[in-house]
């Protein structure tokens, strides 16, 4: 079947060409008079029935590449060029897939015609009649009309000319380097090699690559692959706190078992397998307790004499036959392996003067000493220390030997009955290498007794309420909430056409689809209502997340206007709390039922067939609304009292820490009630401080995010639009930490303008960079406490009008929220004292809530109280006047701004010295 599939297009393509061959000048002369005739024809009837008439104009194609048949399986490719980009690499792309479907030259030209859109399409429908005669001519007419796009080609010095950053990972520079080195055609295997060891900041790798010649460009890669694991093991241990080892005078060790503390005849009988059960052993410095069940024994052949022996990764190498001795103070890497990590790492051993005892009964001289990144476990459940270890050159059936020193830096149990080594991961949880991983939770890392066992008992009790598997998700009952389209039933549904994703991402789909099904969230469906496709979104880490477009059917769905919470009246009443639990629902849409008359209606096509869904999905219209009023309904009696919910993300909190425990019981008892389950990975129990909706809340108050302040001093200057509306995204979600944010990020923004092309002006630069050194050292806002008044100082700038609400703490001033905002057109040119009540007004609008239940006293050196309160005002001022009237507001002379972060307030306005005299 598959000859016969590809020799048959071959056959058509040369019957093809016979065809046109024999067909001769005189069929094509037959064959142009009977297109004049039926020119003439057309002519006729349009002069009979009163038309205009129609200019005769031929095909830029020749009559050659016109008469060619397309093949019967022929599909237009959704190639697209409209003149904008790269002719050449248009081209290119477009004979690589001719090439995967044996187009033949007649045919490419025809496909390719497809592929032009706006004014390409346009430029070649103005060619001579017949002048493309074949694909090579198309090409190159194509390339000539858009030569000024063409992308300058890159040489060999663009890779000399690279660098390596200072604070560039190896990882990045070497990703980067190859990206160029594909744009460089012209460069051998030798200068990619050399530009890249040039370029490399001095260091080990630079060093080995300079050291060892390299048998190739690929082999150079892979030897940096090497140095990169190094280099990120390195930085996770920085990040980890270091484990002092004490030095040993005299250090014990054996190789096989051989040392005569562990091979006495007591001490062998007590190695026997004995049928007690695991014992808890309790790790002082508040660490969790790590206890061993039968389970953890399982596929063990007991009773049993065996040695733990182990595979780590050790310098970014996996080693294997890793002897696990809780006897030796010492941790000894035997030559032979050393060797064989050091081929990549050329690093030098450091001399010992000190001897071991233990091998054979005898004393061994090290070799010398080296400190290597160790890593434990994989995935969630790695754990990296620094371990210093002896090289010694006897023989040995293993190649490590891990004493307790490197045990106490992993804070590890061993059990060699269960042949088993648990470890706490991160600094809030138990996990282990062999047994029941997964099922493990987060909590606290400075709780005390007994709060701590308390809080463990807890989750223990309540384990069915968290869903490890989308199998365990039992769902919300019907009769508690389901979601309903209420469609519009006068909208004609619409069925979408299949999209092709490709092979790779057509089985990323089929994966899904399996999960989907052994969940019972989808149903196969033969005849659906509406249908709509997949659309796949990039995850981080080069994961893949399948979405479903609901865009049509979301259309003919009224908006439902459920209100969700105020972001920032949540996490007001968040901050200053003792204990917080952060909870997240496992698939929280999921475990909502679909009304049964919608199920056909929520439906989607797959290369495998079509399905619709039994549970709310993702990406419908008010699925939002729908979640935040099934959270409502259930915690109703909770909510602002000891927890708070938004979507779904909820969060306990307690004034008191004793008090957590039982809020936190208060809350799964409801959840087992209604059978909500959470996701234990997304769960933290009894922190101090946590992220909740963007914010960083303690105790203290409320923190910047520093992921959302890491995303803007990492961007580098923006060279388009795109990134600078980017950008402003960004700073707008820390706007409330940053005063005058507006009048500072002015410049930036000015760049947005509509102009002819993209300028990056050194104003903005030196905008971006300042904002950068703001970012740096963004204030801790308070919490306003019910009944206090609140303060508001006002600042008018050039371009924007800015405020500071704040609570006054004895003789502190603690900011609560700062406010900006650009003057638009006429605002511009109002006076100083309507520029002053437009502040007050923008702040009040912004800050309704803290308005309504607070007295807030504006503090001005301006007579705005007295201006606002004439009763001979006029214009835009009365209007202001009536909007603040609801407020309680009180005007008073500034006072001495106390506070550092209150300094870019102590100028109030900008002319206040010139017009205070004219004006009042």
């Amino acid at each position: 079947h598959t000859s016969h599939a590809t020799t048959a297009p071959a056959t058509a393509t040369g019957n093809q060409d016979e065809d046109v061959s024999s067909y001769g000048e005189g069929g094509f002369a037959r064959d142009r008079a009977m297109e004049r005739m039926a020119e003439q024809l057309r002519q006729l009837q349009d002069r009979v029935e009163g038309r205009p008439e129609r200019r005769a104009r031929g095909h830029p194609f020749a009559r050659e590449i016109l008469a060619a048949p397309l093949p019967a399986n022929f599909k237009e490719t959704n190639l697209v060029y409209d003149g904008s980009s790269d002719p050449s690499r248009h081209v290119r792309t477009f004979e690589n897939m001719a090439v995967l479907h044996g187009y033949s030259d007649s045919v490419c030209c025809r496909a390719f015609l497809s592929t032009l859109r706006g004014g390409a399409l346009d430029w070649f429908h103005q060619l001579p009649s017949g002048s493309i005669v074949d694909f090579e001519d198309f090409a190159s007419k194509l390339t000539n009309q858009y030569s000024s796009a063409v992308a300058q080609e890159k040489t060999y010095l663009t890779l000399m000319a690279m660098k390596q950053g200072e604070k560039e990972s190896l990882r990045k520079y070497v990703a980067r380097y190859n990206k160029t080195c594909l744009e460089v055609h012209s460069a051998s295997d030798e200068v990619k090699e050399g530009g890249l060891i040039r370029s490399l900041r001095a260091g080990s790798c630079r060093t080995s690559l300079a050291k060892t010649p390299a048998r190739s460009y690929e082999d150079v890669l892979k030897r940096c692959r090497k140095y990169i694991n190094l280099e990120e093991m390195e930085m996770e241990f920085a990040n980890l706190e270091g484990v002092s080892q004490p030095e040993p005078k005299k250090e014990q060790n054996h190789p096989r078992g051989r040392s005569p503390r562990r091979n006495s005849p007591k001490r062998s009988e007590r190695r026997r397998a004995s049928p007690r059960r695991g014992k808890e052993v309790g790790i002082t410095m508040r660490m969790p307790v790590i206890s061993f069940k039968a389970e953890d024994a399982e596929g063990v052949v007991l009773p049993h004499n065996d040695a733990l022996v182990i595979t780590a990764e050790v310098a970014g190498f996996d080693v294997k036959r890793v002897f696990i001795d809780t006897g030796s103070s010492v941790d000894v890497m035997f030559y032979d392996c050393f060797v064989q990590i050091n081929k990549e790492l050329n690093m030098e051993l450091k001399p010992v003067a000190t001897a071991l005892y233990g091998f054979n009964g005898g004393e061994v001289m090290p070799m010398g000493e080296i400190s290597l990144p160790v890593a434990l476990g994989l995935g969630e459940l790695r754990k990296v220390r620094m371990v210093r270890f002896v090289v010694v050159g006897a023989e040995s059936s293993y190649n490590i030997i891990m004493g307790w020193t490197s045990l106490n830096a992993f804070q590890a149990v061993v059990s060699t009955y269960h042949m088993t080594i648990k470890y706490p991961v991160g600094e809030n949880e138990i996990q282990m290498i062999e047994g029941c991983e997964g099922r493990k939770f987060r909590i606290g890392k400075d709780l005390e007794e007994p709060i701590r066992s308390r809080l463990i008992d807890l989750v223990r009790e309540f384990a069915d309420i968290f869903a490890y598997t989308a199998e365990e998700l039992t769902g919300i009952s019907a009769e508690v909430i389901e979601h309903r389209l209420n469609i519009d039933l006068s909208v004609r549904p619409v069925k979408q056409k299949r999209r092709h994703h490709g092979a790779e991402m057509d089985k990323i789909i089929e994966q899904e689809v399996e999960k989907l099904l052994g969940a019972g969230h989808i149903k196969e469906i033969q005849f659906p209502e509406w249908l709509s496709n997949t659309v796949m979104v990039s995850k981080s880490e080069g994961k893949w997340r399948m979405c479903i477009d609901f865009r049509d059917l979301n259309k003919a769905c009224p908006k439902d206007i459920y209100p969700l919470p105020r972001i920032d009246q949540l996490v007001d009443s968040t901050a200053g709390c003792e204990l917080l639990s952060l909870m997240d629902a496992s698939q929280g849409y999921h475990q909502i039922p679909l009304a049964r008359e919608d199920k056909k209606r929520v439906s989607f096509v797959t290369s495998r067939g079509t399905y619709c869904y039994v549970v709310m999905p993702f990406g419908l219209k008010n699925a939002g609304a729908t979640y935040q009023r099934l959270v409502d309904k259930i915690f109703k009696e909770q909510l602002g009292r000891n927890m708070e919910v938004y979507v779904d993300d909820m969060l306990v909190k307690s004034k008191e820490e004793l008090d957590h425990v039982r809020d936190l019981k208060e809350t799964f008892l409801t959840l087992r009630r209604y059978g909500m389950k959470l996701n234990p990975a997304k769960c933290s129990f009894g922190v101090r401080s946590g992220k909740f909706l963007g914010y960083l809340v303690t105790k203290r108050g409320i923190e910047v995010n520093p992921e959302k302040v890491r995303a803007v001093m990492e961007m580098k200057s923006p060279t388009n639009v795109k990134e600078v509306q980017i950008l402003a995204g960004r700073i707008a979600g820390l706007s409330r930490f940053i005063s005058k944010v507006a009048e500072k990020s002015g410049p930036l923004f000015k760049t947005l303008k509509k102009s002819a092309k993209f300028q990056w002006t050194e104003e903005a630069q030196k905008a971006f960079e300042e904002l950068r050194g703001v970012l740096a050292n963004l204030p801790l806002l308070a919490k306003p406490v019910q009944g206090e008044e609140l303060v508001l100082y006002i600042s008018i700038g050039e371009r924007a009008v800015s405020s500071v609400l704040l609570r006054e703490e004895g003789t502190e001033q603690l900011p609560i929220y700062y406010v900006s905002r650009v003057m638009q057109g006429a605002e511009t040119r109002y006076s100083e004292i309507e520029k002053c009540a437009l502040a007050v007004v923008v702040t009040a609008r912004k800050l309704r809530p803290y308005f309504l239940n607070h007295k807030v006293k504006v503090r001005t050196n301006m007579p705005l109280g007295e201006t606002l309160g004439r009763p001979s005002v006029s214009g835009r001022l009365v209007k202001w006047v009536v909007e603040l009237s609801e407020y309680s507001l009180m005007y008073e002379p500034r006072r001495a701004i106390k506070a550092q972060v209150l300094t870019d307030f102590i100028q109030e306005g900008t002319k206040v010295e010139e017009e205070s005299e004219g004006l009042w």
